[in-house]
């Protein structure tokens, strides 16, 4: 009698840090190849922000082969952003990327964390898309790929 008694209490401990353990990581990353931006017409991302008790704060991030002599051409770099809302509301906008502000450089290539967004509170709550078109002289100047993290602030 004992013995089931205190194994009934250890699976109730076991489930409630199994629930306590199961929970939704702080940050989402995505990466998209210049190859698979160029079939698709863009670097496309699924940004969840579902969570209305949270903001958010988003940085791009790339990988660039290094760009021999062509280091003033990646800086302030436009890139054209079409965010596509939950129920289907389109806004663009354009922002330059400051591409030379390497985070991890090395000869060959150089990693670049740009932030973008900061304590973002959605019009919407639910799944949105984001749309990031560049020149093809982005690919041209080296760019393996473009990135996204979105981190979700609980206040």
């Amino acid at each position: 009698m004992m013995q089931s008694f205190c194994r009934n209490i250890l699976l109730v401990c076991l489930a409630v840090i199994c629930m306590a353990s199961c929970r939704r990581p702080q940050s989402d990353e995505s990466f998209v190849l210049s190859s698979k931006a160029a079939e698709m017409g863009g670097y496309i991302f699924d940004v969840d922000m579902a969570d209305s008790l949270c903001t958010y704060d988003m940085s791009f991030y790339a990988r660039v082969d290094h760009p021999r002599n062509k280091e003033t051409e990646l800086q302030d770099y436009p890139m054209y952003l079409v965010w596509t809302s939950p129920s289907g509301t389109m806004r663009a906008l354009t922002v330059y990327m400051d591409m030379t502000a390497a985070t991890s450089p090395t000869y060959f290539s150089k990693q670049i964390v740009i932030p973008f967004m900061e304590d973002v509170v959605p019009e919407e709550f639910g799944m949105w898309q984001l749309k990031v078109s560049a020149n093809e002289v982005l690919s041209d100047l080296g760019l393996r790929g473009l990135g996204l993290v979105v981190k979700r602030n609980t206040h």
